[in-house]
């Protein structure tokens, strides 16, 4: 699997500019006025509640807390012992207009495709998307001899409180219109890895951002 994040990064920076500075994306001028948040089993206590009053704080928008039942067994996939989240994507009931946005929060251990995991996934012709906090709880410590990183117990809610608004962010500002870089002060930078979540920016940058304001919808200097 790491084989196949190597690839994809090489893919992605073959195809893209990168940098905030080249506005290389293909930029929705219509305003988002509310998000819709769907709590499938998040394990922690008022996470949700939390990232909507920054989400609220940030954007500009409504925000509506929702609570969903899904067949997760219909998503899990025995082999690998995870959960396919093509497959939570496609049972969220909820379809949001062009100014809504539906992220739902799981607590599962999610992959796409042939990744070993993921952190997210949106489908942009549905504005709905999953985050999942099975990794982002994860405190890490040194490297063991394979080269992993070492799990030593969970973060504080101050650090998975940032990284879910991280991730989140980046897969809000996918169904902007906004494409992957690399340049770590944005927070659409490409991270396959806590390490590169931790790293990054959490703001957006560049025309990203100044597109957002042009909306209305950014509240970061």
């Amino acid at each position: 699997m790491k084989n196949a994040h190597v690839f994809l990064k090489f893919l992605i920076l073959s195809v893209l500019v990168s940098g905030c500075g080249v506005f290389i994306d293909n930029p929705i001028n219509t305003p988002v006025k509310k998000i819709i948040f769907i709590d499938l089993g998040v394990g922690k206590e008022g996470l949700i509640n939390n990232v909507s009053t920054k989400f609220q704080e940030t954007f500009n928008v409504e925000t509506e807390i929702k609570k969903q039942n899904i067949d997760f067994q219909e998503a899990y996939n025995s082999k690998r012992k995870q959960y396919n989240v093509l497959k939570i994507i496609n049972q969220i009931e909820i379809i949001p207009s062009k100014e809504e946005r539906v992220f739902a929060f799981t607590d599962k251990n999610i992959y796409s495709g042939e990744l070993g995991f993921v952190f997210s996934s949106t489908d942009k012709s549905k504005n709905v998307g999953v985050v999942s906090t099975y990794h982002l709880r994860l405190k890490l410590g040194g490297k063991l001899e394979d080269g992993r990183a070492e799990v030593k117990g969970y973060v504080d809610e101050n650090l998975l409180l940032e990284r879910t608004l991280k991730t989140l962010y980046r897969n809000f500002g996918a169904t902007m219109g906004f494409s992957t870089t690399f340049d770590k002060n944005c927070v659409m930078a490409f991270s396959d890895s806590l390490i590169d979540l931790d790293k990054k920016s959490i703001e957006f940058c560049g025309k990203r951002k100044e597109h957002l304001k042009k909306l209305g919808m950014y509240n970061v200097n």
